[in-house]
């Protein structure tokens, strides 16, 4: 989901209605500002879906592209077969991977060939 473009209401109902075992967050630039929402609320309300929270672009040392594709393999290896994942976008430029790229790698994970793509615009 790209959160940029969401209001505070969409993005609550969008992760209520998901239900997801984890949300993985591949902005650079992590921020939660979104209408009424803050870090905080955003945080408590993961919380109440059972959602793990996981941060791959905002590191505080920064980010190394090569860990992307492991980290986000450990994670789809993990999940709760009866529950979704959710993945936060920003721009292309601002993201860590495109939305296109994401599908591709989980394409390629269901066939036991997991080959996460790094995006070459922001490494």
């Amino acid at each position: 989901m790209r959160v940029h473009s969401l209001v505070d209401d969409q993005f609550r109902e969008a992760i209520g209605r998901a239900q997801p075992s984890h949300i993985v967050d591949l902005r650079i630039a992590p921020r939660f500002d979104v209408g009424h929402l803050n870090r905080r609320a955003a945080f408590l309300f993961f919380d109440e879906v059972g959602a793990a929270y996981v941060d791959l672009g905002g590191q505080p040392s920064g980010w190394d592209a090569r860990q992307v594709g492991p980290t986000l393999e450990a994670i789809l290896s993990s999940l709760d077969a009866g529950r979704s994942i959710v993945f936060l976008f920003s721009t292309n430029a601002g993201s860590l991977l495109r939305p296109s790229e994401v599908v591709a790698a989980l394409a390629c994970f269901e066939q036991e060939t997991p080959a996460i793509p790094v995006n070459p615009a922001v490494s």
